[in-house]
């Protein structure tokens, strides 16, 4: 399994040094499950990014790429490897699918990750989000958002989140969404707040 991270973590590399990097971005989730750190950029059609979960002390390096379906769509299948630097082990290996859509008021996004578990004492699971936002001007957008983690190893939903977010923009590259749902499986409110700044 190493080789397999060892990889990854050449072809990010190799990517970055072959073409320059650009829309690169830094971006801090932060919601029930803990805190979320993100950098990540593109280089020509290719996209990397590398995260940092601080709770656990573990890292991830995705790699991926970007492919235009039409104006103002955007599909985007990444591989991702998550590992414990700690205890020195790969978590879980990590494909992705992502749907941007950027039309006129409107803005969308589907994000599909599973969690293949590369060691016995963690879980399969997957984490479905979609969320829609509609400007009301020009620093606000409001919408409908969707989530939901399914563990596959104990075969049972972990949490339906059904709510609404609010993205507010700071200039023309930074940007806060707040999101407050209702999580139909476990009776409770959960949010989520996430910063996204361009450089």
């Amino acid at each position: 399994m190493k080789t397999y991270q060892y990889l990854l973590l050449t072809l990010v590399l190799t990517s970055a040094a072959v073409a320059e990097t650009t829309n690169t971005w830094f971006r801090i989730d932060g919601d029930q499950q803990g805190h979320i750190l993100w950098v990540g950029g593109q280089n020509g059609q290719w996209v990397h990014d590398f995260i940092f979960y601080p709770a656990p002390g573990w890292i991830e390096a995705d790699l991926g790429r970007l492919i235009n379906i039409a104006p103002g769509n955007d599909l985007q299948p990444m591989i991702g490897l998550n590992h414990d630097p700690i205890v020195g082990r790969l978590n879980w290996i990590v494909p992705q699918l992502f749907w941007f859509s950027n039309n006129g008021k409107h803005s969308s996004e589907f994000w599909a990750l599973y969690y293949m578990r590369a060691t016995k004492s963690l879980t399969d699971s997957h984490w479905i989000l979609f969320q829609e936002r509609y400007e009301i001007n020009s620093l606000i957008r409001i919408g409908p958002q969707f989530e939901w983690f399914h563990n596959y190893t104990q075969n049972k939903r972990a949490g339906t989140y059904l709510g609404l977010g609010m993205k507010i923009a700071y200039g023309p590259k930074m940007s806060v969404d707040l999101s407050v749902s209702r999580d139909l499986d476990n009776d409770r409110g959960v949010a989520r707040l996430t910063f996204l700044s361009y450089f």
